[in-house]
């Protein structure tokens, strides 16, 4: 060992051991000294590669957090409508048991008045007395059940009354009495093709009618019904059916479906007299529409006397031409509606055909007959069936067809769509390209605003034996079997 001078402190001295342990100390920190710079150093140089990020990945794994999440959102729903039904049922319960509860009450209450039956030992004198206070007894009771029926009947008939059914019976009535006078009124007179009364009061004084010259028209009447023995209405005459006619209307007409309740009259809605009737101008101005929107749907709560009424009245749509035009002339597809209505009248029976998958109802109801104000009538013939939107103006409004092609693909379409979905349609039908289509359309309730259509093509038919088959209103008539019988 070599002895070493302490520098430190000159004058100082220090022990072997004093210094070994200052050497170890200055040794050691400088190893921690450089295990840090050490340290410091690989970490500076050797820094952690990121991987790249994949796009794809972080995408799917984005959906599957959507899908988790909405996956969570439908069970807490799932719970929250578990919770609820659990709380409707224990509601129920509780009531139900409330309701037993208080019968046993009523049944113990009566339990205790039940007294057994004594000997009496009361004279006869007050034996009647008795009798007579039972009596008195049971007539207070009689008079107190009697005012509480006489109470329950008023406030169910005041119910009834603001329901509307009251109103609806009486215009009902009148208007079965209204046609009733007039078909005794039709068979006490002639029938003679005139216009009605108001029509010839709305032509100005002033003006001198012209005779216009009439254009000839081809017209083929279908007289096979009429030669087969088919029993025609004969009280649907012209006269009759003009006088049904109301003011804002440009015709009236009658639909009969033999073998169904369908069997109205109904009308064309028009604008032309809408200042004469009463409060008619008001309640358009009202509406907010314009006179051909309010028109289109005035006959949905109106009877044929125009009078409210929540069964309305079979009215053609009024964008369609009239049915008193010759076949040519009319639009490719006509539209009559009617009320759905729970007592089975209006368009109710309907739906017959809609669960008629095999055809055996409209083999025994195949066609529609329509009595028209010319003396003149229609054979509908039913094609197909199918539910749509009342909102798809597309179908529900298509009138006329730019092409053949389209005509035939309309109807193939309705054809396929009811064979598809199990509704009434004819196995095979071929469209002609002069053919005229009417539809019959109500409310169905598969949906919200959903709409039944049933639909048949037209034939212009004689209703009669020997009146009307000359030229008439413009009319060449030639009585033969339609092309159109198929």
């Amino acid at each position: 060992m070599v002895e070493t001078r302490n520098t430190v402190r000159p004058n100082g001295t220090k022990s072997k051991e004093e210094l070994l342990a200052q050497a170890k100390a200055l040794q050691s920190r400088r190893q921690s000294n450089y295990r840090r710079t050490s340290t410091q150093s690989r970490t500076s140089v050797q820094k952690p590669v990121k991987p790249a990020v994949d796009k794809k990945e972080l995408e799917r794994q984005r959906r599957i957090k959507e899908q988790e999440e909405f996956e969570r959102q439908q069970a807490e729903i799932k719970k929250q409508e578990e919770k609820a039904r659990l709380e409707r049922e224990k509601l129920r319960q509780a009531q139900i048991k409330k309701a037993k509860e208080e019968k046993e009450r009523e049944l113990a209450k009566k339990a205790k008045k039940v007294v057994k039956a004594k000997k009496s030992k009361y004279k006869k004198k007050n034996k009647k007395t008795l009798a007579q206070r039972g009596i008195s007894k049971l007539k207070i009771r009689k008079t107190l059940g009697a005012l509480f029926t006489l109470a329950l009947l008023g406030v169910s008939g005041y119910t009834i009354y603001k329901s509307g059914l009251v109103q609806t019976a009486i215009s009902d009535y009148k208007t079965t009495q209204y046609i009733k006078e007039l078909e005794e009124q039709s068979n006490n007179t002639p029938v003679v093709d005139t216009p009605t009364d108001y029509n010839t009061d709305l032509v100005p004084a002033e003006e001198t009618m012209v005779d216009e010259p009439v254009e000839e028209k081809h017209e083929v009447i279908n007289t096979d019904m009429y030669d087969e023995g088919y029993e025609f209405n004969s009280n649907y005459t012209i006269d009759f059916l003009k006088s049904l006619n109301p003011m804002l209307s440009d015709n009236a007409a009658w639909l009969e479906i033999p073998g169904t309740k369908i069997n109205y009259a109904f009308v064309h809605p028009s604008t032309e007299n809408l200042d004469l009737v009463s409060d008619a101008r008001r309640d358009a101005d009202a509406s907010g529409k314009s006179d051909h929107s309010y028109m289109a749907s005035y006959f949905l709560h109106k009877d044929i006397t125009q009078k409210d009424s929540s069964k309305g009245t079979l009215f053609l749509d009024i964008n369609n031409n009239s049915l008193s035009n010759h076949m040519e002339d009319l639009t490719d597809v006509n539209t009559i509606y009617g009320h759905h209505m729970a007592d089975g009248s209006m368009f109710q029976q309907l739906m017959n055909w809609k669960t008629d998958k095999n055809g055996t109802y409209n083999e025994q109801h195949p066609y529609a007959i329509i009595y028209t104000d010319d003396g003149y009538g229609y054979k509908v013939t039913f094609i197909a069936s199918r539910v749509i939107s009342g909102e798809d103006s597309s179908q529900l409004h298509n009138y006329n067809f730019d092409s053949y092609e389209e005509k035939c693909n309309y109807i193939q379409s309705i054809i396929d769509e009811a064979h598809q979905n199990g509704w009434f349609a004819l196995d095979s039908y071929e469209v002609q390209p002069d053919d005229k289509f009417m539809n019959f359309v109500t409310c169905t309730y598969e949906y919200s605003n959903a709409r039944y259509q049933l639909i048949g093509v037209m034939q212009k038919i004689k209703v009669r034996d020997s009146e009307y088959t000359d030229n008439q209103d413009g009319y060449y008539v030639e009585e033969n079997s339609s092309t159109l019988n198929r």
